[in-house]
């Protein structure tokens, strides 16, 4: 027979109306006992008890309801109902420490400490000291502007030998006094804190912060150095000691202190510019020029080119003849391919060297530009009398700009620059200059800057000197004239000659990928024809299949699958031909390398970086790979949308998170509650509540999904 939960409820109506409270308990715990879930009926039920003085009975209901409502987050509704404990059993701490947290929850912070004060006078009362002091600290807490109260913790603390803790307090107190404007006071609980610990990372920072508001920053500076030389290798101390310095004005003592800094953790390479700023504020643009050039290269390829080129044109706003820094506009502009730029900068360097007889400057301007000019004669021979006259056998090249002008940004691979002349640079160092030469037909052919040549007495000598261009070998063969034509064609010919290597090495694969990048880039060429006749030819003689397609009817473009030394045309090539791929499984090694490294950025706080691993990982996934990877990555791809203020982006991962199959009820509710929270942080309080009662449907005690619906009917 099923219980019939309203005739309870009107018998125990009816039960009170007559003042008969122990039947009425009878009938309200026979509703109670058919559903636990009832906790109304629960609060009456101790509210009967009480009356009845069945006090314990009374707390076992009133404890029940106050955790219900406390796990829901109704803290009022908890408070209320611990505070009918409290009636009953107004010595229990536990109670007492509840009614502190809900307060303290609420922001109600004069009722949260009468409840801690309560709590530690007890602990206080039964010896436990240090217990005593976690709450003590927890009142403290609640109030920022309270010096005297972390004050009493720091003392209590050291007499009870609890020297870390006791730092700790000091370095609280300390950073209570500057917050109410006290500075001196604080240094005086900072050095406390440093004399008890030696080296306390809160109360150093403080301690240098407040001297060096009072002016003492000598003081400071001391301090931090005699800490240092205790703990030379500390990163912390010595970017410390070099903002010492630089409050100070003394940029040299703080420039070294970074490049020691540097020498241990080279990501503390931007604080360079600290430096540089002081010096430029200082109208010291030497010190300035210096410090950057340790920076340059670090800026320019971490894609601050636009920033480092401000830096070198306020070094020359204040110093135009600075040599150093128009080295850093030389290599400014050889980055951005500015060749104007380039030579502007290294002809003002050139004159300007002379003018102050720097005769080093004056080399490395001029051989850069014998180098990126070679048909200007007069800076080669400018350079060849500088050389004569003092005794040079060698020239300065600037590797950095050889990279910039003639690379792709990238350090090329040591074989790529056999052969050209980066490399004959590199390995003599001395410079021939290349005049126009015969070709054979009664023309000139024009030699660029790769026709440089290189020599051994550091003499610039002409390409035309039979003697000197057959006295230098390239790989045990003389460089043949004609191979020293227009730039285009001398890189089309040695991208041709890779494809025959590639040939003849049975690098078939290579070969086609080569020739592919060669028609991509310069179109169809009857050499391309010819080569491609020739892959096709090279692919078939290793393939077995040579009766599915004939070797002349095979191009590169027609037949990309069957170019490889150990493939056979069929089923599997037809569906590459028309895009018709098996999908690849993932790879593990590559999912878990991006997804470890997602978690590291986001635990550091930098989401940016987070999110990219994480899409770089969860595209190495599917939704249906019969893994869960799929669904973490989604997830964790919302949170950190959200965490950068991107809801509709949040959004839109944990809708793709829902795709994931075999979704338990768990992983869904908690995806539902995160959408929920996501339209609530959009403005789109509709679809927050719907998802919240999706939850609440399926879970009242998941979170504080009971409050959140609350919150969003209070202000809808």
């Amino acid at each position: 027979m099923s219980f019939d939960r309203s005739k309870a409820m009107r018998n125990a109506e009816r039960h009170i109306a007559q003042g008969k409270l122990r039947a009425a308990i009878i009938e309200y715990k026979s509703i109670v006992d058919n559903d636990s879930k009832d906790i109304s009926t629960l609060n009456m039920l101790g509210d009967l008890y009480s009356k009845n003085s069945e006090k314990n009975e009374a707390i076992r209901c009133y404890t029940r309801v106050a955790e219900h409502y406390n796990k829901q987050g109704f803290a009022a509704k908890a408070i209320a109902v611990y505070k009918k404990i409290s009636k009953l059993k107004p010595d229990s701490m536990e109670v007492a420490e509840k009614l502190a947290d809900l307060y303290k929850t609420k922001g109600v912070v004069s009722e949260a400490k009468t409840h801690y004060t309560k709590l530690a006078e007890n602990y206080q009362n039964k010896g436990l000291k240090m217990e005593a002091l976690a709450i003590w600290k927890q009142i403290a807490d609640l109030d920022p502007t309270n010096t005297q109260a972390y004050l009493n913790i720091a003392d209590t603390y050291l007499k009870e030998n609890q020297n870390n803790e006791a730092a700790d307090a000091y370095a609280e107190a300390g950073n209570r006094f500057v917050a109410v404007g006290l500075p001196e006071k604080a240094v005086e609980y900072f050095s406390q804190a440093l004399d008890i610990k030696g080296y306390h990372e809160r109360a150093l920072t403080g301690f240098v912060e407040a001297l060096g508001g009072l002016g003492r920053n000598t003081e400071a500076t001391e301090r931090v150095e005699s800490i240092s030389q205790n703990d030379p290798h500390n990163f912390e101390i010595l970017s410390l000691l070099a903002d010492c310095y630089l409050m100070q004005g003394n940029n040299a003592g703080a420039e070294q202190a970074i490049i020691r800094l540097i020498e241990k953790e080279p990501a503390n390479q931007p604080k360079l510019l600290d430096i540089a700023r002081s010096y430029l504020d200082t109208d010291d643009t030497a010190g300035a020029a210096r410090v950057l050039t340790f920076s340059a290269e670090t800026m320019l390829e971490g894609g601050k080119a636009d920033e480092f080129r401000g830096w070198v044109d306020e070094i020359l706003a204040k110093e135009a003849a600075n040599l150093s820094a128009l080295r850093l506009l030389a290599q400014h502009c050889s980055w951005n391919r500015d060749s104007e730029g380039l030579r502007n900068a290294l002809e003002t360097m050139a004159d300007t060297a002379a003018s102050v007889e720097s005769v080093d400057d004056e080399r490395y301007a001029l051989s850069q530009l014998a180098m990126i000019v070679p048909q200007e004669q007069e800076f080669a021979d400018r350079l060849r009398e500088i050389n004569e006259k003092h005794g040079f056998d060698d020239n300065p090249y600037d590797d950095a700009i050889l990279k910039y002008q003639f690379e792709d940004h990238e350090a090329p691979a040591e074989d790529e620059l056999t052969g050209n002349f980066g490399a004959l640079v590199a390995e003599s160092g001395n410079v021939f200059h290349a005049e126009p030469v015969s070709n054979g037909n009664g023309k000139d052919a024009d030699l660029d800057a790769a026709a440089l040549l290189t020599g051994s007495n550091g003499d610039l000598l002409h390409a035309s000197d039979a003697a000197a261009v057959s006295g230098l070998e390239h790989n045990g063969e003389s460089p043949a004239i004609d191979d020293l034509g227009d730039p285009v064609e001398k890189a089309i010919a040695k991208d041709i000659e890779s494809v025959e290597f590639y040939l003849e090495s049975g690098y078939n694969e290579l070969a086609e990928t080569t020739l592919k990048e060669l028609r991509a880039e310069h179109g169809d060429r009857p050499e391309f024809e010819a080569l491609a006749s020739r892959v096709a030819r090279a692919a078939a003689a290793s393939d077995d299949s040579n009766d599915i397609l004939s070797a002349e009817s095979i191009t590169v473009e027609t037949a990309p699958t069957i170019l490889s030394n150990d493939s056979r045309f069929g089923l599997d090539d037809l569906r590459n031909e028309f895009g018709l791929e098996e999908p690849e499984l993932a790879d593990d090694s590559d999912y878990d390398t991006h997804y470890q490294m997602a978690i590291a950025y986001q635990e550091m706080g930098l989401m940016e970086d987070a999110i990219k691993e994480y899409q770089d990982a969860i595209g190495c996934v599917g939704p249906s790979d019969g893994t869960r990877r799929f669904f973490q990555c989604a997830n964790l791809l919302g949170h950190c949308f959200m965490e950068n203020g991107m809801a509709k982006l949040a959004l839109k991962w944990y809708n793709r998170a829902l795709e994931s199959s075999n979704l338990t009820d768990d992983e869904k509710q908690g995806i539902w509650y995160e959408m929920a929270a996501a339209y609530e942080a959009d403005g789109d309080t509709g679809n927050a509540a719907k998802f919240y009662e999706q939850v609440y449907a399926e879970n009242v005690d998941y979170r504080n999904v009971g409050e959140r619906i609350k919150n969003l009917l209070v202000h809808a």
